[in-house]
């Protein structure tokens, strides 16, 4: 082992903290290349499909310069599973309570955002219609993206480096979980830089605090699954949930629906319980499946992730 990869390997929060630094330059530098502002034109006129293109293409260029690079050269690559389908099953059934949970919230959240919207007279519901395969495939290929890129870069890089490192005894386990899940929760702030998002400054704290949950629950079913598919894939649903009404709403009408919904004195109620019962909902799921992870020790050469029963 080189000198380079022993340090990274032995100094997991350096490691973390380089490939935060590492992400963020790659997608801000990506970011100057596109056509963002013409992003914006279109999708103030009804049509994210160049916004969606440009989310993609950031992720794409992290994903290939930097995540599935680092993981290889730090060996987590071969024991994320990424090579192979056993435990996804498995791993998509442990993390279909949450799902379920995610896809209620979004359902009853929208729901009262169309009641607002329409009483506003921002929505009529002569504006919902299928809107193309072509954009539901570009909706779907976004969700993709953001649970490959987050996945592999928080779970495949920096969980499974944490792991190595802490994962020979259940308080290393428990470390490994909660402070890999930090740095996933802190990139949700990036939205505040957001046209579209960046104004409902409370409901961006908000996700933070739960994005850092999910991360706890994404890390302890990788060590229930040993499959970073599964992560990726329960990842992605969740997120086609909120991203989905891309496909049947016109973007204009949704940056106008978002408006109405910011979070303020007389709706923060309403909008935060949802928020605190989808962090409960991950936490208690990361609790259960915590349970009966077994910890063995660690052979550092032949680490197969031997840790969940």
């Amino acid at each position: 082992m080189n000198k380079t990869k022993e340090f990274l390997k032995n100094h997991v929060i350096i490691t973390a903290m380089i490939s935060c630094i590492a992400f963020l330059a790659i997608y801000f530098s990506v970011e100057k290349l596109m056509p963002s502002e013409k992003a914006l034109e279109l999708y103030l006129n009804g049509n994210p499909t160049l916004n969606l293109l440009i989310s993609d293409a950031k992720r794409i260029a992290a994903i290939g310069l930097f995540t599935f690079p680092m993981m290889i050269y730090l060996g987590t690559f071969e024991i994320s599973g990424i090579k192979t389908t056993k435990g996804l099953k498995k791993g998509l059934i442990l993390g279909l309570g949450v799902i379920l949970l995610s896809w209620g919230i979004v359902a009853y959240s929208m729901m009262d955002t169309l009641k607002i919207s329409i009483e506003a007279g921002v929505f009529s519901w002569s504006d919902w219609s299928f809107k193309g395969i072509g954009l539901a495939l570009l909706v779907s290929l976004t969700c993709l993206m953001i649970g490959v890129f987050e996945e592999t870069l928080c779970r495949g890089v920096i969980f499974l480096n944490m792991l190595e490192k802490w994962g020979n005894s259940r308080k290393g386990l428990y470390k490994a979980v909660i402070i890999s899940a930090l740095p996933f929760g802190l990139f949700h702030l990036i939205n505040l830089t957001s046209a579209t998002y960046g104004a409902d400054k409370w409901a961006i704290v908000f996700q933070v605090i739960y994005a850092t949950a999910f991360g706890i629950f994404s890390a302890v079913l990788y060590l229930r699954c040993k499959n970073i598919w599964a992560l990726i894939l329960v990842h992605a649903i969740i997120d086609f949930a909120q991203l989905s009404f891309y496909i049947f709403i016109p973007s204009d009408i949704i940056y106008e629906m978002d408006k109405l919904t910011v979070m303020t004195q007389s709706n923060f109620i309403s909008q935060s319980i949802q928020y605190v019962l989808f962090t409960l909902g991950l936490l208690a799921s990361a609790y259960i499946m915590m349970r009966k992870v077994k910890v063995k020790r660690l052979n550092e050469a032949s680490y197969n992730a031997n840790i969940a029963g």
